[in-house]
C-alpha cells in the first residue's frame, strides 16, 4: 500500500531543502549538506511510494544523503583544492619560468612552454596588457587546467585605450 502522506512530506522535505539551498547559491560540491538532504528525501518520497516502511524509508534518505556528502566533499579534495603536495602535479610548475608560445591576453588565455611541455596559460590579476610570443613568464598559480603566470621580461604590451592620447619621444618626430 503507498503511504500517500509519506510520499508527500518526503517531496515538501526535497524541495524545501532544494529551495533553500538554490536560494543560498550553494552547489553540491562547494556546501554538499542540502543538496544531499533534498536528493536523499527524493529517495525517501520513492521508497514511500514503493511501499517501503517507515525504518527502510529513512534509511534509504540517510544512506543516499550521506553518500552523496562523502562522495562529494571526496571528489572536492581530489579535483577542486588539488591537494597534492608542490612537485606533484601541474603544481611543480610553480616558480618555473616558462616562454610565451601563442600571446595571452587578459580576456583570452594563451599557450607557455615550460621545458618539454606546453601549457595553457592565463595572467595574473594586475599583470599589463599582452603578453607577446617570446616573452618571459613565471608560473605563479595553476587553476584548474590553466597555469596562472606573470610577464618577467619587456616583451608585454600594455593596453592602452583608444581615446587616450598617443605620446611620442622625439625620436619618433614627436614634441
Amino acid at each position: 500500500m503507498i503511504q500517500w502522506l509519506a510520499v508527500v512530506l518526503w517531496g515538501l522535505t526535497a524541495l524545501i531543502a532544494g529551495g533553500v539551498a538554490v536560494r543560498r547559491g550553494q552547489t553540491p560540491v562547494d556546501q554538499p549538506l542540502l543538496p544531499a538532504i533534498a536528493l536523499g528525501a527524493l529517495f525517501g518520497s520513492v521508497g514511500a511510494g514503493v511501499g517501503l516502511t517507515t525504518t527502510l524509508q529513512f534509511a534509504v534518505a540517510a544512506g543516499v544523503a550521506l553518500g552523496l556528502i562523502v562522495l562529494l566533499w571526496r571528489w572536492r579534495t581530489l579535483m577542486i583544492e588539488d591537494n597534492l603536495p608542490p612537485g606533484v602535479g601541474g603544481r611543480r610548475l610553480i616558480g618555473v619560468d616558462g616562454r610565451v608560445v601563442a600571446a595571452i591576453r587578459p580576456e583570452e588565455p594563451g599557450t607557455i612552454r615550460v621545458g618539454e611541455e606546453t601549457w595553457r596559460a592565463r595572467l595574473a590579476a594586475g599583470a599589463p596588457g599582452v603578453v607577446t610570443e617570446g616573452a618571459a613568464v613565471r608560473v605563479v598559480a595553476i587553476e584548474g587546467i590553466h597555469v596562472v603566470v606573470s610577464p618577467l621580461d619587456e616583451q608585454s604590451v600594455p593596453i592602452t585605450s583608444p581615446h587616450e592620447p598617443q605620446h611620442q619621444s622625439p625620436e619618433d618626430g614627436g614634441q
